[in-house]
C-alpha cells in the first residue's frame, strides 16, 4: 500500500498528563467542570501543565467516566456477596427510577404499554431473585452452618428488592 492510501492515526486531542489534572481536580479537589475550565485555560489547573482548552461538559464527561471505571474496579475487587449487594441496590434504584418516569409519563398519557409491561417484568424477574435467595436460606440454616451469603450488603440488596415489589 502506498503512502498515499495509508489511513489516518487517530490523534489524541489532549494529553494523559491534562487528562489526569481535570480528572483529579474534580474528583479529589473537588472542583466544579467550569472551575477546572477556566483553570486549564489560565494555565492554572496543575504546576508544570500549560494552559489547554477543554470545554467544561469534556471536563464532566471524564470525570464521570473515571467515577465509572473506578466504581467497576472496586466492583471487581468486592468479595461476591459485597459484588453481589452493590448490583442488587443499582438494579433496584434504577428500576425505581424507571417506575417513577413511567408515572410521569403515565400523568400526561405518555406511557407506552410495552414500557409499562416491562417495568412489571422487571419487578417480577427481581421478586424472584429475593425469593431465592430467601429460599436458599433455609437450607444453609438447616445444616446448623453459618450463611455463607449473609452480609450487610446482602441484606440491603434484599431489603431493595422487596421495597420494589
Amino acid at each position: 500500500m502506498s503512502d498515499n492510501h495509508r489511513p489516518m492515526a487517530f490523534r489524541r486531542k489532549y494529553s494523559d498528563a491534562q487528562n489526569a489534572a481535570v480528572v483529579d481536580a474534580v474528583l479529589v479537589d473537588g472542583l466544579h467542570p467550569q472551575e477546572v475550565e477556566r483553570l486549564a485555560a489560565a494555565g492554572e489547573l496543575r504546576e508544570g501543565l500549560e494552559a489547554f482548552t477543554m470545554p467544561w461538559r469534556t471536563v464532566q464527561d471524564k470525570a464521570g467516566d473515571a467515577r465509572r471505571e473506578q466504581a467497576t474496579r472496586d466492583l471487581a475487587a468486592a468479595d461476591g456477596d459485597a459484588a453481589l449487594g452493590a448490583i442488587g441496590a443499582r438494579i433496584v434504584a434504577t428500576l425505581d427510577r424507571e417506575v417513577a418516569r413511567l408515572e410521569r409519563s403515565q400523568r400526561h398519557g405518555r406511557a407506552e404499554p410495552a414500557e409499562i409491561a416491562a417495568a412489571a417484568k422487571a419487578v417480577r424477574e427481581v421478586g424472584a431473585m429475593r425469593r431465592e435467595l430467601e429460599r436458599a436460606k433455609p437450607r444453609a440454616a438447616r445444616g446448623g452452618k453459618p450463611e455463607p451469603d449473609s452480609s450487610p450488603e446482602r441484606d440491603d440488596w434484599l431489603a431493595g428488592v422487596a421495597a420494589a415489589e
